[in-house]
């Protein structure tokens, strides 16, 4: 199990899927519900799965999914627990959510 975010700003333990996957052979014989990292080395529940926009914005909206060009993807910053959120650059773990790094106050353009 995992603890995570639900749907409605709510935490809850679930079920991960992929985690009996300990190999790529292994993850990629279950390609509907999960994906390789071969960064991490891990197998990874899909996300984001949905196959038309309306689908995706309206059902995917509550799971932190987005509509990007032609396939639905995961929006950025919408980690429901810290250790995801600070993986991306553009995201910074604040109150206990995952949210876009304002800009701050600098002296220098170095800073």
């Amino acid at each position: 199990c995992v603890w995570e975010m639900g749907a409605l700003n709510e935490y809850r333990c679930v079920e991960k899927p992929c985690v009996i996957h300990q190999s790529e052979d292994s993850c990629v014989t279950d390609p509907v519900s999960c994906v390789w990292d071969s960064q991490t080395a891990t197998c990874s529940k899909k996300e984001c799965t949905y196959t038309t926009e309306a689908e995706c914005t309206a059902k995917g909206g509550t799971e932190g999914c987005q509509w990007a060009t032609d396939h639905c993807t995961k929006r950025r910053c919408s980690a429901g627990v810290e250790a995801a959120c600070i993986t991306d650059d553009a995201c910074e773990w604040v109150a206990s959510k995952c949210q876009y790094k304002k800009c701050r106050n600098y002296d220098s353009e170095a800073q």
